[in-house]
């Protein structure tokens, strides 16, 4: 995951006094580009807005925690907690812009991890890869999706100081006769690091192995571990 970090200091000016009214991290969330809500209405929406206005624009407003910055219709839109969506279109292109990214990963056990900068929440009872999808969703995830640099390094650090073993990981394909895996969103899945061998003709699902720290198709049915990811479409 890329990050690239822009700190905007807002100022209000009233009566011709100053003063912050909040000084928050807003940062690029790469992994939302081209994502837009598809059944959330924005906070507010303006046309014309360079991305300092749209920022300032948005901590004047309660409950605004994250900017799209629309390339398409050339605008400013202003949302909440942007972890909390499940519906997104792919036909709008900009850029997601989110305040204090870690104080959005609080809610329902979820543990933002700082190094990989990562939300995520760790399920140590064991079911089938059917459970792990809709645990997930219910609680507003998915499951983990190891196709990144920093994802995968993110999950072989868990396991190996968690001492935990296979986990379940996003990731299926029409039959075992296919190579080609996609993500829960239907794109094709690039990047994966499969074992010697892989993929099998074992299953349609994936599984992360805990010998190699490598993936193996698997067919799901055996009860397993693993990790709920929010903020990763």
């Amino acid at each position: 995951m890329a990050w690239i970090i822009k700190t905007f200091m807002v100022c209000v000016c009233i009566h011709g006094h100053s003063f912050i009214q909040r000084g928050d991290f807003f940062q690029i969330f790469s992994e939302m580009t081209d994502m837009v809500p598809a059944t959330f209405s924005p906070h507010f929406e303006e046309k014309s807005f360079s991305l300092l206005q749209c920022v300032d624009f948005c901590t004047r407003i309660q409950n605004c925690v994250s900017v799209f910055m629309n390339k398409t219709l050339f605008t400013c839109q202003g949302f909440g907690n942007p972890f909390l969506y499940t519906g997104v279109l792919n036909s709008n292109q900009g850029m997601w812009y989110i305040g204090s990214v870690s104080d959005l990963c609080s809610s329902g056990g979820y543990v933002w991890d700082p190094d990989y900068r990562i939300c995520y929440k760790y399920h140590s009872t064991k079911v089938s890869i059917q459970d792990t999808a809709s645990t997930c969703s219910s609680e507003s995830a998915r499951l983990l999706l190891v196709t990144s640099d920093n994802v995968y390094s993110f999950a072989v650090e868990f396991m190996k100081s968690q001492s935990t073993d296979s986990l379940y990981i996003q990731g299926s394909r029409d039959s075992v006769y296919s190579s080609q895996y996609v993500d829960d969103h239907g794109r094709q899945m690039t990047n994966v690091r499969w074992s010697p061998g892989e993929p099998s003709l074992d299953g349609v699902y994936v599984r992360l192995n805990i010998e190699l720290y490598l993936l193996e198709a698997t067919p799901g049915g055996t009860p397993r571990r693993f990790i709920c990811q929010r903020g990763q479409f």
